[in-house]
């Protein structure tokens, strides 16, 4: 009996040809360095949200993997992932099984908390790599049902939470009783070392105390490495917003009603002599109460009725099933409550036509966020003139902000005689245009940034593709329910197709209803990627390590808590010339800027602190002029034909790479190194050589001309080589590879592929098929 391996859809070939890097040769350098330095250390890896930590993680699996393979009672062992929350169990146990032929096992739960040994011993024997959550690892470590010896590896994701008594930092205290022979070793992953609000001159104090808790060394190219193609970049700008509201005397006497009733449940002392497993009968009623004292003030009237409403309904449900009579009463007593809180915003409401009760009676931090995205607005929605308060936007960043952020970084490295590279861009920041400026910006910039290009082919350069991050639950699903009326009645902001997106965790939420389940969260990261949803407004869940779309709006409608929820939330702006917009209150802007400057200068100095190297980072090259420097190759010199230039050079060897015979297994890429020539006086010359990778026919290394920077020696050698791939019949006289290019399905998106790409992919090809295509597919059997 045979198998037959299905091969990847054909739809999502070509997005590897959109992937193919113009700058630098392919794969990403700097993770293949960090692989190198994982297998040798203990590692703790901090990159930024997109730059591929997940990449790294998975290549050291496979490194050690020939440990792993063998059962534990012939001496195999197993690797750990652990992930602190369960989207994130599922997303990288899923990498990891698309990416390897090792078998998983993902673990998450309450009731696998009351395994046997004997069970965990079984599925620990099945799976060669375990991702659980940290909680069910530390149990299964303190109670003694599987020793440290037979790990070979512990993968923590998202490391900075090993903080206090994290389950992190307690499952790192067995290691205290395990040899160092038998202690397995360690990758961290982070996109921020700093999980707290912190101090600029605390920070080496701060990743020193996170080196020691996890026994491991920061090697990290930290959020701002710079990686232009890779990282995110998003230009970032302050929205203010006052705080005064409407009908103040009516607000006024409803929040006086909800003080009182908060006075008289904070008062109660109850005594459960009948039943210890309910909770005290005022918890939820005072949930309740809290949270529509929040709607209130941060979304205005017709939110709150709405959420009045909804819990209103829901304490209806529960007075059905519930059979404590104290829980009874004080149920009723909320319910009375929000009943007169109902009727007093009903009367606010009742007079005004739909739009008023939207748009004009929204608190001005709602009217402040259609501004914004009225901007996003497509050019085939035609606009209208109404009543309503909604123009476009100008967000700006104060220049006090600029200076402080300088005086805080150069603050805190008064220490150094010669101040770091980075420190000093940032105290240049204006004159460089640097991305950590504070310019003010216009909703001309918006709109010409965004829709001068009219040849833009790609509906991502147009169309909006926003986040908006929320603290509270209760805030995402009436924000979105909010967004969803303005589309209805508003024609400007048609285009929006809002949704919201959830933790599921602990209840910390009055509203039980809106509680997201992981098949929910999935199906609306589902629509969200293929953009039946264009907006999304979301909790903190959505800040770590979830697969989501690249974004080019991100707004963090309640400011950020602490370094690590700036770095994330802001690396989900990921679209090129993507926009990052906090929004902040008018009476707290001043202490605001003094917290966004110390997450600025705490984001500076981490570079200062980590592993410096390449990364990518490219030397400033003119492109106006660059293709004059050497002249183009042409196969066939006639007006028409097919030519390549010094700037288009490396993009045509790393696609011919990406066209060699490969598997899963296979990293093809250039082999490339730099050599520097000072010996002419100041200015040095630099000049590399190219290697191809080995299943290529040009198997000779390249040496390239000397030239005045580093990436013009990258073009220049790339220049030469595809001179001898067209030579050598690599490269057809159009300047195409002429073999089939390997494709990796995890790293490709179905939506990338056109109807004319599908076309041309389906034309079969004449000729036998090569090593690693799909048309030399060989057949086994299955042991």
């Amino acid at each position: 009996m045979s198998t037959h391996v299905l091969k990847p859809p054909k739809l999502r070939r070509y997005h590897i040809l959109e992937s193919i890097s113009s700058k630098t040769f392919i794969p990403r350098e700097y993770q293949v360095e960090l692989l190198d330095t994982a297998r040798e250390k203990n590692t703790i890896i901090c990159l930024g949200t997109g730059t591929g930590k997940t990449f790294v993680a998975v290549m050291l699996i496979k490194e050690l993997s020939h440990q792993i393979r063998d059962p534990i009672t012939k001496g195999g062992k197993r690797t750990v992932l652990l992930a602190p929350t369960v989207p994130l169990v599922c997303q990288q146990a899923k990498v990891i099984r698309d990416c390897t032929d090792l078998t998983v096992g993902q673990y998450f739960g309450n009731e696998l908390g009351s395994w046997s040994k004997e069970r965990w011993l079984c599925e620990i024997e099945r799976n060669q790599v375990i991702v659980l959550i940290p909680d069910l690892f530390k149990m299964i470590l303190f109670h003694g049902f599987l020793p440290l010896s037979v790990i070979n590896l512990i993968i923590f994701d998202e490391c900075h939470r090993a903080t206090g008594n994290h389950p992190y930092c307690e499952i790192m205290t067995c290691f205290d009783v395990c040899s160092s022979e038998n202690q397995p070793q360690i990758l961290g992953l982070s996109a921020s070392l700093i999980s707290r609000k912190c101090q600029p001159s605390r920070i080496e104090l701060e990743i020193k105390r996170l080196e020691t808790v996890l026994k491991a060394s920061v090697e990290t190219a930290s959020e701002l490495t710079a990686l232009s193609k890779y990282g995110s970049k998003p230009k970032e700008y302050l929205v203010e917003f006052n705080s005064c509201l409407e009908d103040e005397s009516v607000l006024a006497s409803v929040m006086s009603n909800i003080n009182s009733a908060l006075v008289f449940l904070d008062n109660v002392n109850f005594v459960n002599d009948v039943d210890n497993s309910l909770s005290h009968p005022c918890k939820q009623p005072r949930r309740y109460l809290i949270e529509i004292a929040h709607v209130i003030i941060a979304l205005g009237p017709w939110c709150a009725l709405k959420a009045t409403q909804l819990f209103i309904e829901e304490i209806n449900v529960t007075l059905q099933s519930i059979y404590s009579e104290d829980h009874i009463r004080f149920l009723i007593l909320a319910r009375t409550v929000l009943l007169i809180i109902e009727v007093q915003f009903q009367t606010i409401l009742n007079d005004c036509d739909l739009l008023t009760q939207l748009i004009n009676k929204a608190p001005p931090k709602l009217q402040e966020l259609l501004k914004i995205l009225r901007d996003y607005k497509p050019v085939s929605v035609p606009s209208i003139e109404t009543s309503s308060s909604v123009t476009s936007a100008e967000p700006s960043f104060s220049k006090e902000l600029e200076k402080k952020c300088s005086t805080q970084i150069t603050d805190a490295n008064m220490q150094s005689e010669n101040p770091p590279a980075s420190v000093q861009s940032v105290a240049s920041a204006k004159s460089e245009n640097y991305d950590i400026t504070c310019n003010k910006i216009s909703k001309d910039d918006i709109k010409e940034k965004r829709f001068s290009k009219n040849n833009l082919t790609s509906e991502e350069g147009k169309s909006l593709c926003g986040l908006v991050f929320v603290h509270q639950r209760i805030t995402a699903f009436l924000l979105s329910e909010w967004l969803s009326a303005v589309k209805e009645i508003h024609p400007d902001f048609s285009f929006l197709s809002p949704s919201y997106i959830i933790g599921h965790g602990k209840n910390n939420s009055g509203l039980k209803t809106i509680l997201m389940g992981f098949q929910k969260q999935e199906e609306v990261l589902q629509k969200f990627r293929t953009r039946m949803y264009n907006l999304v407004v979301a909790t903190s869940v959505v800040e770590e390590g979830m697969d989501i779309p690249k974004c080019n709006l991100v707004i963090r409608f309640d400011p950020p808590e602490n370094f690590r929820a700036y770095i994330q939330s802001k690396g989900r702006a990921r679209v090129n010339d993507s926009v990052y917009i906090l929004m902040v209150k008018s009476s707290e802007k001043k202490s605001f800027i003094d917290t966004l400057c110390d997450f600025k200068a705490v984001e500076e100095l981490l570079l200062i602190k980590c592993h410096k190297s390449d990364h990518g980072m490219e030397d400033p090259v003119l492109e106006s002029n660059v293709d004059e420097l050497i002249k183009p190759y042409m196969p066939v010199k006639e007006d028409g034909c097919a030519k390549v230039t010094l700037s288009s050079a490396i993009a045509l060897v790393n696609r011919y790479c990406a066209k060699l015979p490969s598997d899963t297994f296979t990293r093809l890429t250039p082999k490339w190194y730099i050599s520097e020539d000072y010996s002419s006086g100041c200015t040095p010359q630099f000049q590399c050589v190219l290697k191809l990778p080995i299943n290529s026919p040009v198997k000779k290394s390249l040496v390239g001309p000397w030239m005045r920077s580093k990436q013009l020696a990258k073009m220049a050698v790339a220049l030469k080589m595809c001179e001898e791939l067209h030579k050598a019949g690599e490269l057809d006289d159009n300047l195409l590879p002429t073999g089939k290019e390997a494709v990796k399905s995890e790293d490709l998106t179905i939506e990338d592929a056109t109807d004319e790409d599908i076309k041309r992919d389906e034309d079969p090809r004449k000729g036998p098929g090569r090593p690693g295509t799909t048309k030399r597919r060989l057949y086994y059997f299955k042991k």
